[in-house]
């Protein structure tokens, strides 16, 4: 799994992921548009919140594995008057910091027991963090453009390894195999639900209860709630399908 992570130009999706939201933003009058894919939030809350993302990391990135201060991090988190100059000069810094720092270095995580990882594996949660957003504002403001099938893949990867077992709700569905099949990439992940909730198997699970069929990047966009369940084929146990999506708590 760390290779599919890591193959990838991450520095360079960041990179594409900010400019198409700047993109976005910039658009006469969006700033007070309602973003459907985050309830409650307006376009100007997406901002801030996408610069206040690229902020924190920068200042992880920067800091040689150590937890950022976050009296530091909040005295740069308020916009003031000029939200968009502030987006773009917060942006530009990740971008920067991204690029000049070795992706064998170690930065701070979340999601590792120690809480440090190669900044090549932190770059790669970066990166998808701003392409769920990217989608989020491109979405608010008309037509979004898909999530490319390798991105979307790894994305699925990402939800795997990061959020399933950061979940501490216990499991009281059934325990039946599910598996997501990217029918772009003919590539299948299959996970089975104990009493800690479903984990990713190293190895084809068997026959599955049931199917989840989309391309990679739907199937992305589906675990992330970015898309309903009937955007994509369900086949077989459609209660556990919706326990498994309904599982983990965004909030």
């Amino acid at each position: 799994m760390t290779s599919e992570l890591t193959m990838i130009d991450y520095p360079a999706v960041v990179a594409a992921q900010i400019a198409a939201i700047t993109a976005a933003v910039r658009r006469p009058g969006v700033l007070d548009l309602s973003v459907p894919s985050c309830p409650g939030w307006t376009m100007t809350e997406l901002v801030t919140h996408a610069g206040e993302v690229c902020l924190w990391w920068t200042h992880a990135l920067a800091e040689g594995g150590l937890e950022p201060e976050e009296e530091v991090v909040q005295s740069l988190a308020t916009p003031g008057a000029d939200l968009l100059g502030w987006w773009e000069v917060r942006s530009a810094a990740l971008v920067e910091v991204l690029r000049a720092t070795p992706p064998e270095a170690m930065a701070w995580c979340w999601w590792r027991p120690e809480e440090r990882a190669p900044v090549a594996e932190v770059a790669g949660w970066v990166a998808h963090e701003l392409l769920t957003h990217r989608w989020d504002a491109e979405n608010a403001v008309g037509a979004a453009s898909p999530v490319p099938a390798e991105l979307g893949a790894a994305g699925i990867t990402e939800f795997a390894l990061r959020m399933l077992p950061a979940q501490e709700a216990s499991w009281e569905e059934a325990t039946g195999l599910i598996r997501l099949h990217a029918t772009d990439l003919d590539r299948t992940w299959d996970f089975r639900a104990n009493q800690d909730g479903p984990r990713l198997l190293t190895e084809p699970g068997g026959e599955p209860a049931v199917l989840v069929a989309a391309t990679a990047g739907e199937l992305d966009l589906l675990l992330w709630r970015r898309l309903e369940a009937d955007a994509v084929t369900i086949t077989g146990d459609a209660a556990l399908a919706t326990a498994f999506l309904d599982w983990v708590d965004f909030s």
